[in-house]
């Protein structure tokens, strides 16, 4: 069997491919093991959870208002109480 190149020169092929098997490569059987896990409740306990702890943050906080208020007004009017005081 002869091969032109390029050029147009003949030369002999050294390998005849017909000779050669396609090598089949085997494919290990593939093992899957199919757990299925339902995490949708623990993420949604833990969200309530969060959600819980955040409301009774801010409830906190609002309760605390009134009596930071109350307690700015009382230390305000001793002030001026004091100063009308000394003042005079």
């Amino acid at each position: 069997m002869l091969i032109k190149d390029s050029f147009g020169i003949s030369r002999p092929n050294l390998v005849d491919y017909s000779l050669f098997k396609p090598r089949v490569k085997e494919i290990p059987p593939i093992i899957t093991k199919i757990t299925k896990t339902d995490n949708s409740f623990l993420i949604n306990i833990i969200s309530i959870l969060i959600l819980s702890i955040g409301l009774l943050y801010l409830y906190l906080r609002f309760r605390e208002r009134n009596e930071k208020d109350i307690e700015k007004q009382r230390l305000i009017l001793n002030l001026n109480k004091y100063v009308n005081e000394n003042i005079k």
